[in-house]
């Protein structure tokens, strides 16, 4: 019996600590803004710095809406070698976003149904088509679960996860599943549950999943404790990681700072603004 593993990294869904990427930079800069200006174009920033190297940020335009979001990080330990990877951010008229591009000419776009996104599609530098997402939502609006397809034929991967939330729209939890090529069946691979939530603003909520999809909430507010499980085949769960989070706020209840304690020791983040 065949399984495939997930497809999608558990690691966009644990964002406030992780600060690695592989995605390069947008290479076609005809038809975006101009990095080297971005008082024309950037009305307001959001960034989470580990460290001098490691960071993440999002520009916004002036009606509040993402317009690049930029991760870098030191990728070869004891060296200076970094990896900065841009993504921006393409819009209709409308504000739908309709394409993202990455600077190897790598590229994703956004089809519609109504004002929610039903389909994306990555692509490679040469216009191969590489991953296709489809998005089912709650009767609340609320994104309930993607899909992901890659390759044709005996190559051909699929894969699952699905979502639930509380009452305030924070993410409780996230099940990643694997197809089984025999079955047609989905099995539980991998299962991600946030809990603590407090009562303050969240800024993370952009990078939760990749493909982006900025008109979806994930968390409004921030998790103290982000656990995962793995599922055996009679169904029973073991623990294989847990991180604990403290944060300090502003008066305007943004995040200035926070801290990520699991077994493998601390990490401290600090968090800066520009135009709120």
């Amino acid at each position: 019996m065949k399984l495939h593993t997930t497809i999608l990294s558990v690691g966009l869904l644990l964002a406030l600590a992780a600060c690695q990427s592989k995605t390069p930079l947008p290479s076609d800069t005809g038809k975006l803004p101009d990095p080297s200006n971005d008082s024309i174009y950037a009305f307001k920033k959001t960034k989470i710095s580990w460290s001098d190297t490691d960071y993440k940020e999002v520009e916004y335009d002036a009606a509040n809406v993402p317009i690049r979001y930029t991760t870098q990080n030191l990728y070869i330990q004891t060296t200076n070698q970094v990896r900065k990877v841009v993504y921006n951010f393409l819009y209709a008229s409308t504000n739908r976003l309709t394409r993202l591009e990455a600077s190897n000419g790598s590229y994703v776009t956004y089809t519609y149904d109504g004002d929610k996104v039903k389909l994306t599609q990555e692509f490679s530098p040469n216009g191969t088509l590489t991953t296709t997402y489809t998005y089912q939502y709650s009767l609340d609006n609320k994104l309930a679960r993607v899909d992901m397809a890659q390759g044709e034929g005996l190559n051909k991967t699929e894969t699952a996860r699905t979502f639930a939330y509380d009452t305030r729209g924070n993410l409780t939890q996230v099940v990643d599943l694997s197809k089984d090529d025999l079955t047609g069946g989905y099995r539980e691979e991998l299962i991600t549950r946030f809990a603590g939530y407090d009562s303050n603003r969240n800024v993370s909520n952009l990078w939760q999943l990749y493909p982006f999809l900025p008109n979806v909430t994930f968390q409004q507010n921030n998790p103290s404790t982000v656990t995962q499980f793995t599922t055996g085949p009679d169904g029973q769960e073991t623990q294989i990681h847990q991180s604990v989070y403290t944060y300090q706020y502003n008066g305007q209840k943004y995040p200035t700072a926070h801290t990520q304690t699991d077994a493998g020791g601390t990490l401290t983040a600090t968090y800066s603004y520009a135009g709120l």
